[in-house]
């Protein structure tokens, strides 16, 4: 037995026994016998001619190989259809494949710049943040020399306001004021004597000055100290 695909001149020379997946298995014979069975279709055309049921195995054989043959044709068809199927599905598959994949790229590249902003928000945000705090902080500590400050301030005048009622207790007493010429209120600027003293001195801390006056003046008329720092006091 010979496994082999056939051809059409195939079919006509061997005797089919049986199709299997596209192959036509036939059975040939030795060279002796192919040679006998080369002559005995002369002889039996001789022998035989006038019968017809030689001529319908003719035709049977004959329509049998076609129909092998036509088989083997289909198969091959088939075959070359599904390949082709199968290369078609393999390309589509691989330009998606190429698609997602550039697709994924890109979005992972707008995902790694999102996060590098957010970062850069984040630190931002930190950054500001103690900024804040830092200011906060400021604004707390002035505000703490301002309130300790004016407490300072509200003691001074205090204290003012009770040696100016001492002298003025004492002058009354000791009937010390002069007719010729108008008393020096205490309040009055010590340069000028024509403005209100609304101006303290550091660190002597004497409300001594005018506010006009108190550019020219190094140091407090009243003591002499050097002028480090200087205040401007509001009275009511």
């Amino acid at each position: 037995m010979d496994f082999s695909p056939i051809s059409t001149q195939d079919c006509f020379l061997g005797s089919v026994v049986w199709i299997e997946d596209g192959f036509c298995i036939q059975e040939f014979q030795n060279p002796d016998q192919q040679q006998s069975s080369e002559l005995h279709p002369f002889v039996d055309n001789l022998v035989a001619s006038p019968s017809s049921s030689s001529l319908h195995h003719q035709i049977h054989n004959q329509n049998m190989e076609m129909d092998c043959f036509l088989q083997l044709q289909n198969n091959r068809l088939r075959r070359s259809i599904l390949q082709e199927e199968r290369r078609q599905r393999a390309v589509t598959m691989q330009r998606w494949e190429s698609r997602m994949k550039g697709a994924m790229a890109w979005k992972d590249e707008e995902l790694g710049v999102a996060r590098n902003r957010a970062r850069e928000l984040q630190h931002l945000v930190s950054a500001a943040e103690v900024e804040a705090a830092a200011w906060e902080r400021e604004a707390r500590e002035k505000e703490a020399a301002a309130a300790e400050l004016s407490r300072r301030l509200n003691l001074l005048v205090r204290e003012r306001e009770r040696d100016r009622s001492s002298c003025d207790d004492a002058a009354s007493f000791c009937g010390s004021s002069s007719s010729s010429s108008p008393p020096k209120r205490e309040n009055d600027c010590k340069l000028c004597h024509a403005g209100r003293s609304c101006v303290v001195f550091f660190p002597c801390r004497h409300i001594c000055c005018c506010k006009s006056c108190e550019p020219f003046l190094e140091n407090c008329p009243v003591c002499q100290t050097v002028k480090v720092e200087r205040l401007q006091v509001f009275f009511d």
